[in-house]
C-alpha cells in the first residue's frame, strides 16, 4: 500500500493516517475475522469504518501486527517508509508540538512485535 500522510494541521494529518490505516485493516479483514474475539472484531470493524475512538488509533498498527502474528504464527514486519515525513510536515506547518508526544519510536514497535505468539 502506497499512500502519504497529508495535511496542514494536526487534525488533517491524523485524519489522513486514519484513512490509510482503515484501508489497511479492510485489506486484512477477511483473513483475520475468524481469529478475532467479539471485542476485537468490534474494534477492527470500527477502524475499518474509520469511526473508532481517537485513543484506539495510537496502537492501531501494533494491534494489526499482533492479530497477524496470532493468525499466521509467523513474524510480522511493518515497514514505514519515510518515517520522519510526518514530523517534517508538522514542522513545516507549525504543529510539531501536537505530533511529537504521540510519535512512537520504530525500535520500540519492532521489539514488541518481533516474535510470534
Amino acid at each position: 500500500m502506497t499512500q502519504n500522510l497529508v495535511g496542514q494541521t494536526w487534525e488533517q494529518m491524523l485524519w489522513s493516517f486514519r484513512e490509510m490505516v482503515s484501508e489497511l485493516y479492510k485489506k486484512w479483514y477477511e483473513y483475520l475475522r475468524p481469529c478475532l474475539d467479539p471485542a476485537e472484531q468490534a474494534l477492527f470493524e470500527a477502524i475499518c469504518d474509520n469511526v473508532a475512538l481517537e485513543k484506539f488509533w495510537m496502537h492501531s498498527l501494533k494491534n494489526l501486527s499482533t492479530f497477524l502474528v496470532r493468525k499466521s504464527r509467523q513474524r510480522v514486519i511493518v515497514l514505514i517508509d519515510e518515517y520522519d515525513a510526518p514530523l517534517n510536515l508538522a514542522y513545516e506547518h507549525g504543529f510539531l508540538a501536537d505530533v511529537r508526544p504521540s510519535h512512537p519510536s520504530p525500535v520500540t514497535f519492532k521489539a514488541e512485535n518481533s516474535d510470534p505468539v
